[in-house]
């Protein structure tokens, strides 16, 4: 009688884990309308037409279009802009689509079948985002396959220009010695940034607003929560736990944070099987390998 019923059980908590992102994204899915994308869309006709990506547009409709990234992001949508608004709709919003399911790859592949309630939780809520023109799937795709590989910094790096936190996954690399990793991410991040120093930006583009973030309740308790995760991200660093603790910093440090910002985590939990780092001053390809 009992592992009939906790099997019961445990299939209802999959279906609830599975089904709320999945019905969300089926939501978005039926009245398509991937309002997010109408700020990078803006930003390059903004620059087109008015030479500032940043500029204010006359209407703003529930914080639409309102461009908030580094200054590259906008150079591909000066073209975009150009086409036909149906079209690039439907485009983004399939590019995204495929980077959801980029993006939990590598989950699957360290953890198997086993990790199909999680996957399928985290790419509900990355393909209903995704639906709403939001670029958080190809960012999250890009840290998941990205974070622990060689080319790590400029993953970090390009995350970070978009969405500025992301930038606390350096911790990682700090607290394995991996400096030269630091310097890279670090650099790359300010040479993407660096250019919106060319254009005047409106009061609206760094404005979190409200959010689920803690900064939205208390800023004191927001900074406190946000040191506290990055000191237990770099306590973490040479453990298992070390990307999902640091991918946790960056959902915690958040000042404008959604429900779909729980997607920060992933990376972290595609990298964490059976990591354990030892060699403080080599990267993690020459640890594993000699080991």
């Amino acid at each position: 009688m009992i592992r009939p019923a906790a099997r019961f059980l445990r299939l209802i908590g999959i279906a609830l884990v599975i089904g709320l992102p999945l019905s969300q994204a089926a939501l978005y899915a039926a009245s398509f309308d991937p309002i997010d994308m109408t700020s990078y869309l803006w930003a390059g006709e903004a620059w087109r037409t008015l030479g500032n990506p940043y500029a204010e547009a006359a209407v703003i409709v529930d914080g639409n279009p309102i461009y908030r990234y580094a200054p590259w992001f906008a150079v591909p949508w000066l073209g975009l802009s150009l086409l036909p608004s149906w079209l690039v709709e439907l485009l983004w919003a399939g590019a995204m689509v495929v980077c959801s399911i980029l993006a939990v790859i590598p989950l699957l592949r360290a953890y198997g079948v086993r990790a199909i309630p999680v996957a399928g939780f985290f790419v509900g809520w990355l393909i209903a985002i995704g639906l709403n023109g939001n670029v958080q799937p190809a960012l999250i795709a890009l840290l998941a396959w990205g974070v622990d590989r060689r080319w790590g910094p400029v993953a970090i790096a390009v995350a970070a220009s978009l969405k500025a936190v992301p930038i606390l996954y350096v911790v990682v690399y700090a607290g394995r010695g991996e400096w030269r990793r630091v310097a890279w991410a670090l650099g790359l991040t300010l040479v993407l940034v660096a250019p919106m120093l060319l254009f005047e930006i409106p009061g609206l583009s760094v404005d979190a607003g409200r959010s689920l973030s803690l900064f939205s309740t208390s800023p004191v308790l927001w900074l406190a929560v946000a040191v506290g995760c990055v000191i237990a991200a770099f306590a973490l660093a040479r453990t298992r736990y070390a990307w999902l603790a640091a991918g946790t910093a960056v959902l915690m440090a958040l000042p404008r944070a959604f429900v779909y910002d729980i997607t920060f985590l992933l990376p972290g939990l595609s990298e964490g099987r059976d990591e354990v780092v030892s060699a403080p001053s080599r990267p993690i390809e020459e640890a594993e390998a000699a080991g």
